[in-house]
């Protein structure tokens, strides 16, 4: 992925999540987890998504394939997937209130790794 797509591709995921996240507190009344997982981000109880990512580019070559933010028993996590420049996957999660890498997992990560 050149530089142009992925900077089209992580400006339509930050919009993506925009909307979604700004969306009225009905679209989310069937779901009390949702509901509570929008308003802590509102409240800016975690840590930006940008922080994270520039964590990652510093770090590891590859792209970044899928976000999620999700509430695991009360604790906020980020899980990023990324494709190395072999093709391999390697799945990353940090802490959302604190930005902290929690856990790796993926094969070939040194070929991954900017760090020598």
């Amino acid at each position: 992925m050149n530089k142009l797509s992925y900077l089209i591709f992580v400006t339509s995921l930050s919009w993506g999540l925009q909307a979604a996240l700004a969306a009225p507190a009905g679209v989310w009344s069937d779901n009390k987890q949702q509901q509570r997982l929008y308003q802590q981000v509102q409240a800016g109880e975690v840590v930006s998504l940008e922080v994270i990512l520039a964590y990652l580019r510093e770090r590891y070559y590859g792209e970044i394939v899928e976000i999620e933010l999700e509430d695991d028993d009360g604790m906020l996590v980020y899980e990023i997937e990324m494709i190395g420049p072999q093709g391999q996957r390697a799945e990353f999660e940090f802490a959302a209130r604190t930005g902290e890498l929690m856990s790796v997992e993926g094969r070939q990560l040194k070929a991954m790794s900017k760090q020598p």
